[in-house]
């Protein structure tokens, strides 16, 4: 069991006084809404209890959110859904969160949808932002808010799959809204 510390960003209540009247986080402008409202985010991680805390925490800020425990069920969902992100972990069992992505990208269901990977690892040279584990509640918000505006900002991606992406995808059970296989 590794130790997990959140911080969560103070949120006054509408009715009170002081809603949105405390500092933002770095990166963000005052006019800037940083909830998720009306936003769909998919959350890709093998680990369950992250993959919870994640989704509460998410969910608290007004996202949206649908949980996949591997690569397999992460393509599942993006071909049935459609999502405003993705954040995955990239080392799980099976197929990693940047062949995931590659694999997605390929087939078009990145279009217009921001992505960012997870990892404990040092990722460079994607075309996605890595972010390293273990990350703050806040700047993970901060970093969907940018993800998000430059989502909009790119073309339809016409480039092929990340050449270790494997057709044959295992699927494992979640804990969450379930994503099943629809064939």
């Amino acid at each position: 069991m590794q130790d997990v510390t959140v911080r969560l960003p103070c949120v006054a209540s509408p009715r009170s006084p002081a809603a949105g009247s405390g500092p933002l986080p770095s990166g963000i402008a005052a006019d800037t809404p940083i909830t998720g409202r009306h936003q769909q985010i998919l959350i890709v991680e093998d680990d369950g209890e992250i993959a919870n805390l994640m989704a509460e925490l998410l969910e608290l800020a007004g996202f949206s959110v649908v949980l996949a425990s591997d690569a397999g069920f992460g393509l599942v969902a993006l071909r049935t859904r459609q999502f405003a992100v993705v954040l995955s972990d990239n080392r799980m069992p099976g197929q990693t969160g940047v062949d995931m992505l590659f694999a997605a990208r390929a087939e078009g269901l990145l279009d217009g949808v921001a992505a960012l990977i997870l990892s404990a690892d040092e990722l460079s040279g994607l075309p996605w932002r890595a972010l390293r584990k273990p990350i703050l509640f806040e700047e993970l918000l901060v970093e969907i808010h940018q993800a998000r505006t430059r989502a909009r900002r790119v073309p339809p991606a016409t480039a092929p799959a990340h050449p270790e992406a494997r057709p044959g995808l295992r699927l494992a059970a979640q804990d969450h809204e379930e994503v099943t296989d629809p064939q």
